[in-house]
């Protein structure tokens, strides 16, 4: 401006070039004059975008970059959240999994165990029922080789392991039932041989809810 119109002419300070109002004035009216002089339309110019560069209000730069900050940190934690979540179910289901085999196992074992302890409480039975038939056959031996001494103490003991035999925990119908067919033959087969009448079946009583 101040090329077009000096400061100071013929000697003279132009002191009201120095107030601001009067320089706005003067810019306008010479922005105005060249425009018409190079036909330019400033009415119609239409900026491409008005939500950018100079014309934006710093603050509002300032606005959209933390919304787009937030936004950003907030898709970051939603997207750690699903993977926090993703990896704690992963984590339940290896859990459950285990848990699971665990339990198979534990079956499995107690299964063994309970076919080991049955396996044995059959071996068991077995001996106690050989024992027993030993036991009736010395008795009738006794009686028929006509040993009293013998008789009585066979007689005791074919007693006291068919009471055994009742005893064990695998005892059961099938069992008792065998057990006193073989007393009630021997005293069939000694009973030519004694005038006793039952001389064990009569001492052993039954355990099971049956007659024969």
């Amino acid at each position: 401006m101040n090329l077009l119109i000096p400061r100071i002419y013929k000697g003279e300070r132009l002191d009201k070039l120095d107030k601001k109002g009067m320089i706005v004035a003067l810019k306008q009216e010479f922005n105005a004059s060249v425009m018409k002089h190079c036909s330019i339309n400033y009415d119609n110019y239409k900026p491409v975008n008005t939500s950018r560069g100079k014309r934006l209000e710093s603050w509002k730069l300032e606005q959209q970059k933390l919304r787009d900050e937030q936004e950003k940190s907030i898709k970051l934690k939603t997207e750690a959240a699903g993977a926090a979540q993703e990896a704690a179910s992963q984590i339940l289901l290896a859990q459950q999994s285990r848990i699971s085999a665990q339990e198979a196992t534990a079956t499995a074992r107690m299964a063994k165990a309970d076919a080991d302890r049955s396996i044995s409480l059959l071996n068991e039975m077995k001996g106690l029922f050989t024992q027993f038939k030993i036991s009736l056959t010395e008795w009738i031996k006794s009686i028929k080789t006509d040993d009293p001494i013998m008789e009585e103490l066979n007689k005791v003991e074919v007693i006291e392991r068919a009471e055994n035999i009742q005893k064990h925990p695998t005892y059961d119908d099938e069992i008792e039932m065998v057990m006193f067919s073989s007393i009630e033959q021997a005293e069939v087969e000694a009973e030519p041989y004694t005038a006793e009448n039952k001389p064990i079946s009569s001492k052993v009583r039954r355990k099971r809810k049956y007659t024969l």
